[in-house]
């Protein structure tokens, strides 16, 4: 164990630069990670994007350990991490926080890097804008073979709520959908971003009324017909014990990537990032490079 937090405290010293760039009246917050003075040759563009409730710190160990190969950015989408909350929330509206924060940071046609929620995200982003991208790596993302076509019930609207410490907040996080909690320091740090100090206590930086806000999709293609019709090459990166990857799902799938971009990571769930990160970061690596090959 002692050798897992020795690991995590030396992946985590890049600190990465926080910046803003305004989309559609909010501000979109993103971390810029240092890369070599002089690398041996041109770094691609990774552009990371964090799943529901996450935030761009939850790349923080992942994003280091590709320095040398990649120039790697990861955003807060809006209502998440540091952005702005808004009163609508889109899918066109997060692909251009995704256009607009390359954009910002210098990143050339960048590969999207998407987990969960966010690789549902950055799928749409590539289907909309799909010169704008060079490849897309889907993480953990479910991937439906049909829409359902009942439209989703309304969701209420939470309260925003405060605690008195930052650990009376930390104590109440909670991983969405759940599953066994990784190491207590890796799960701290996630925790740790996810709050934010007010003058009436700690709150979650999520805003609790995302959903409530959501625009109805328009009719988009479902998931195996959007991938399969994809002009960019895509892989997929999932937890060999996720709820959402079942074999079944994966024999299910296999026919929308070549086989040295669909890969398992052992013994991860769902954010196999949290549980396996060592594992999951090499594994990512390999998957990216891959997806090089065809540009």
């Amino acid at each position: 164990m002692q050798d897992l937090h020795n690991w995590l405290e030396s992946a985590i010293k890049p600190v990465p630069r926080s910046q803003t760039v305004e989309v559609g009246g909010a501000e979109v917050h993103f971390l810029r990670w240092p890369g070599p003075d002089r690398p041996a040759q041109p770094r691609p563009g990774v552009l990371f994007v964090h799943g529901h409730a996450a935030n761009a710190h939850w790349w923080d160990w992942t994003a280091p350990a590709l320095l040398d190969r990649f120039d790697v950015v990861a955003l807060d989408l809006s209502g998440n991490g540091d952005s702005d909350h808004r009163d609508v929330y889109t899918s066109h509206l997060y692909a251009e926080e995704m256009l607009a924060v390359a954009a910002a940071a210098g990143l050339q046609r960048p590969i999207l890097v998407g987990h969960s929620f966010g690789g549902t995200l950055a799928r749409l982003a590539c289907h909309l804008h799909p010169a704008a991208f060079r490849a897309l790596l889907l993480v953990d993302s479910a991937l439906p073979a049909h829409r359902s076509r009942r439209p989703p019930p309304p969701l209420p609207r939470s309260r925003v709520r405060h605690y008195e410490s930052l650990d009376a907040a930390v104590q109440r996080f909670r991983l969405r959908p759940p599953q066994p909690a990784p190491d207590p320091a890796i799960l701290r740090h996630v925790a740790d971003h996810s709050v934010l100090r007010e003058p009436d206590g700690y709150r979650f930086k999520l805003d609790p009324g995302i959903f409530a806000r959501m625009t109805a999709e328009p009719d988009y293609p479902d998931a195996h017909s959007m991938l399969a019709a994809m002009t960019i090459p895509c892989g997929l990166v999932y937890g060999a014990r996720s709820r959402f990857f079942p074999p079944e799902t994966v024999e299910a799938v296999q026919h929308l990537f070549a086989p040295d971009r669909l890969r398992g990571v052992a013994n991860a769930h769902h954010h196999l990032f949290l549980d396996e990160p060592r594992l999951s970061i090499t594994t990512i690596r390999d998957v990216l490079i891959s997806l090089l090959e065809d540009d």
